[in-house]
């Protein structure tokens, strides 16, 4: 077969269209090469163009087919880097990734060497594209997976078709391509990510690659004239088409994915070297671009989910600087390990053989093993896992219970929980904020013998829940010489849906009830929030061997909390006691999340283990002593 260098350069647009895609570098507040997924579907022609010409040119010169000898070119190309890549991502992963994902890319490892990746995905619902898939190292291997499960049956249906069917290889592939076209389209509206992942609607993307090459093969074509060049250009316009405005809303496979598909085919059929776009093609930077495409593919995805995973917000150069390292390591895997391995003379079938035997097993126990000790969870201290610095996870069942389930439906005054069985309450009444302070504060409570009754549910201070406000007020109403604590997130008295005049009402005549019957009210002001979650306290920590500080401007959380504070202050009555959380985790300048190593807010802006503390000591000495 005779080298076409014109191939090697859509190798090169497809791969540099995958890594813009997912680069996602933004001009003009939007991503640019918004289509670039559509690299995957070229690479998908491509590779059915080459498989058949290789398969069909050994039939037609030996009258018989080697799967021996197709098989272990396959194995040649493929599996070396594959699990050169997956023994990288799993060094890497060792140092950086939380226990639950270092299971996750255990389990996708496995899946991607034994060419089942695709399905493994769409089974674990990741939807290509979207904002959490980008962290999943392996994710890119789904492509391989649907190339090898086609390597599978290609050969076959060849083969039948050369014996049994008068080498009709042709009508036979174009009712393979029909089918599936209308497969996919189908699939398409009823089940968008199967069909993203289907080795069935990809088919005919591969289908339309082995016509090509039977239409080459079998010289049907005439003789190409001058109009014929006009061709490639309209294909190279119909790619860039696709790129640039392509987007994840473009259903995909599709009959949309016929006009790249197209643009491949007039490429693939009428472009050579003397043509312009064969010419530019056939460069010798796409051409060597072209010629390390598959290290390029296999290299860069890991490298930008590991970089997003080290930075949450990477800026333009440090993905530069991801595409850089790309580049390098990609050249190095090319001459070291793909053309080592792709030359039997180099490497021969036993050496390969064992090679790729012993890593593949080195691989699949590596794996088994982080699945089997939960992604070794010991490589994160005790002190960054959720249960020890969130109350709500520490005291999960009881969450679940009293805030959960049983307040998101409670109308009856008895379904609230009481922690204790004194003869005195305090009565909890607010949101998760309130509810994440709930069980330091029953510890200490109980050392003075009274109860904690959680009167809390998620987003419903007093005032933002009719229901839940009905069951509370009905208790609260008839309440004597017992303790009442409100509370919760700042930014709701700031929401366009909060009815100030309506809510203050029901506090005052709720803080008047409570006087004249004896009891005492607490008002807990908002807790200042930083831009901290759960998952990634841990994940730092496993990046940078500690956690550093993590603070918010002090002035604008007094900008933003300034209704909250108003509407708390403007509720001047005897016997209201107030706490502001601000004094134990601000300064003049700055808020913290996290200060000296030590976690005070657990996920945005809930109170961490530690900040529940000290409000639930500042509780017991500014009020509930005195008054119990």
């Amino acid at each position: 077969m005779h080298y076409r260098p014109e191939i090697d350069g859509l190798r090169a647009i497809a791969v540099i269209s995958v890594i813009a895609y997912h680069a996602q570098f933004i001009l003009f507040e939007g991503s640019m090469f918004r289509g670039g997924f559509i690299g995957v579907d070229i690479f998908f022609v491509i590779s059915g163009y080459l498989i058949t010409r290789i398969i069909v040119s050994e039939l037609t010169e030996n009258d018989s087919f080697s799967f021996a000898n197709f098989y272990e070119r396959r194995a040649r190309r493929i599996l070396p880097l594959v699990l050169t890549v997956a023994l990288c991502c799993l060094f890497i992963a060792w140092q950086i990734l939380l226990p639950a994902d270092f299971v996750a890319l255990s389990k996708s490892i496995l899946a991607a060497i034994s060419f089942w990746s695709n399905f493994y995905f769409y089974n674990e619902s990741i939807q290509y594209g979207a904002e959490n898939s980008l962290v999943l190292p392996f994710l890119h291997t789904w492509s391989l997976s649907v190339e090898e499960q086609v390597y599978l049956v290609l050969p076959l249906i060849v083969l039948i078709t050369h014996r049994y069917f008068n080498g009709r290889f042709l009508i036979v592939m174009l009712g393979f391509l029909v089918f599936s076209i209308i497969y996919s389209s189908r699939l398409e509206t009823v089940a968008p990510n199967l069909n993203f992942f289907s080795t069935v609607s990809r088919f005919w993307e591969i289908a339309v690659g082995s016509i090509l090459a039977l239409i080459e093969l079998s010289r049907r074509l005439a003789s190409r004239n001058q109009s014929s060049n006009l061709w490639p250009i309209l294909g190279l316009c119909l790619i860039t088409y696709s790129i640039l405005f392509f987007n994840q809303e473009t259903p995909h496979p599709s009959l949309y994915t016929l006009i790249p598909i197209i643009g491949v085919a007039l490429i693939i059929n009428f472009s050579t070297t003397d043509d312009l776009t064969g010419r530019l093609l056939a460069s010798k930077p796409l051409v060597g671009i072209g010629l390390i495409s598959y290290s390029l593919y296999l290299w860069h995805y890991p490298i930008m989910a590991f970089g997003r995973i080290i930075s949450n917000n990477p800026t333009g150069l440090e993905k530069f600087v991801w595409i850089v390292v790309t580049l390098l390591l990609s050249i190095a895997s090319y001459f070291l390990i793909e053309k080592q391995f792709r030359t039997p003379r180099r490497i021969p079938n036993g050496i390969m053989l064992i090679t790729l035997s012993i890593t593949s097993l080195v691989v699949g126990f590596s794996c088994f093993a982080v699945m089997s000790y939960d992604g070794y969870e010991k490589r994160v201290p005790l002190s960054l896992q959720k249960t020890s610095f969130d109350d709500r996870f520490a005291n999960i069942h009881i969450f679940a219970k009293c805030h959960t389930l049983t307040a998101s439906n409670a109308v009856e005054p008895n379904k609230f929980c009481t922690l204790g069985e004194y003869e005195k309450n305090v009565y909890l009444v607010g949101d998760s904020h309130m509810v994440s302070i709930a069980f330091k504060l029953a510890d200490q409570l109980s050392q003075i013998k009274a109860n904690l009754v959680i009167m809390t549910r998620s987003g419903k201070i007093l005032g933002r829940g009719r229901q839940i406000d009905l069951a509370r007020l009905e208790i609260l109403n008839h309440v004597k010489n017992e303790v009442v604590i409100l509370g919760g997130r700042g930014d709701f008295f700031s929401s366009e849906s909060f009815d100030r005049k309506t809510v203050k009402k029901t506090y005052s005549e709720l803080i008047q009830r409570l006087n004249q019957n004896g009891n005492t009210v607490l008002l807990v002001y908002p807790v200042p929030p930083t831009n901290i979650h759960r998952k990634g306290l841990a994940q730092e920590f496993l990046v940078n061997g500690r956690l550093l500080d993590k603070k918010s401007s002090r002035a604008h959380f007094d900008q933003t909390t300034k209704e909250a504070y108003s509407f708390y202050d403007d509720l001047k009555y005897e016997n209201v006691t107030r706490i502001y959380p601000s004094e134990f985790f601000c300064d003049s300048q700055n808020c913290y999340g996290v200060r000296e190593g030590v976690i005070l807010i657990s996920d945005v802006d809930h109170p961490s283990s530690a900040s529940a503390d000290w409000i639930s000591k500042k509780i017991i000495e500014s009020l509930v002593i005195s008054h119990l």
